[in-house]
């Protein structure tokens, strides 16, 4: 990434950045085997009870990702529940939080999708 672009517009300063073309490649080629199943949900998820009890109804969902690391997927299983109950709590409230669309940035994105442009 690089600068290039700065401005400042009464109390307001900003500036805009540009990826590299190789970077960009790159998300490119790969942004087309992304899933992101993990979409808002549209009621409020289950409450953190366990390792792998709580969040989303129908989706795995973990209280932490290991990625394949079984000696610390196996500690966060054993430890105390009192220990990790304030983290249940945190990720129950994340988890509350509602979201909205930002229409503004929405509009931008529709409107590069129609025009052929990708993200």
């Amino acid at each position: 990434m690089r600068t290039v672009a700065r401005e400042q517009q009464k109390s307001r300063r900003y500036g805009v950045i540009k990826c590299d073309p190789l970077v960009r490649q790159g998300l490119d080629r790969t942004a087309k085997h992304m899933v992101i199943p993990y979409m808002p949900m549209l009621i409020p998820p289950i409450n953190w009870t366990g390792y792998d009890k709580g969040a989303h109804l129908f989706l795995p969902s973990y209280v932490m990702r290991t990625h394949g690391a079984r000696q610390q997927r196996e500690a966060v299983k054993k430890a105390p529940k009192e220990q990790m109950q304030t983290i249940f709590e945190a990720l129950d409230n994340l988890g509350s939080t509602k979201w909205r669309v930002n229409k503004k940035v929405l509009s931008i994105v529709d409107r590069i999708w129609s025009s052929g442009g990708r993200l």
